[in-house]
């Protein structure tokens, strides 16, 4: 969450929420909340890159990554629909700063802020419009494509693949065996090295090649909300 936004949202917050809020750091790779948890907190990042990850009935490890300038309040959606525990795991993927606030607090910043309440519905709305997008895009990319979609989005300057197969084949919801198969035809090609589950980057310009045959799969609608009226955006 961008630093403005965060003292743009805090202005209105009332005082007495403001008060009861906790500043928590969390180290890289520390759990910031583990599935099965009691649904009790609501976050809102400050500072950082958190990793939320969860296993569906199949088996399939489902990741999503969020910060920077994603709009990053998280454990909201457990409080607003009064369910009594979390189905995710939250880890710091970097060292991150969050200002926690308790269910009963969240309510009553809710209750007393009109300005929260409008900007927590664009959040839930442009949630909801992003997985609307990526299950339009994930239905209409082949696999190849957004493999390497994925592989450039996590690409370290020195060719390095900061994911590893593993999260790769839960990031595409897809098997293993899968992944292994396209992996194996990018590494014929001389688009990828692969050591064990590590890989890395040997041509970008091949790799570039295949991410842009995503134009011809995008669908014609905007599925994004679109900006702020009012500045939140950044």
């Amino acid at each position: 969450m961008d630093s403005r936004e965060l003292e743009r949202l805090l202005a209105t917050c009332p005082q007495s929420v403001k008060n009861r809020m906790e500043r928590c750091h969390y180290a890289q790779g520390e759990y910031i909340i583990r599935a099965g948890e009691t649904a009790r907190w609501v976050y809102l990042l400050a500072k950082g890159r958190i990793r939320v990850f969860y296993y569906t009935g199949g088996g399939d490890l489902v990741i999503n990554y969020l910060g920077h300038k994603n709009r990053t309040i998280f454990g909201e959606s457990e409080v607003l629909q009064e369910l009594p525990t979390i189905f995710y795991n939250v880890q710091a993927e970097t060292d991150c700063d969050t200002l926690r606030l308790s269910k009963d607090d969240f309510w009553r910043w809710l209750e007393r802020d009109h300005a929260f309440c409008i900007y927590l519905i664009r959040w839930q709305n442009r949630r909801s419009s992003d997985a609307s997008r990526f299950g339009v895009m994930a239905a209409l990319l082949p696999l190849r494509v957004r493999t390497a979609v994925l592989i450039q989005e996590n690409l370290a300057p020195d060719g390095r693949v900061k994911i590893d197969k593993t999260t790769l084949a839960g990031l595409l919801a897809t098997s293993m065996r899968s992944t292994n198969r396209i992996v194996k035809t990018l590494r014929e090609e001389g688009v990828l090295a692969v050591d064990g589950e590590n890989l890395r980057v040997l041509d970008p310009a091949a790799l570039q090649a295949i991410v842009d045959i995503r134009a011809d799969f995008e669908p014609d609608q905007d599925y994004t909300v679109g900006p702020d009226p009012d500045g939140l955006d950044d």
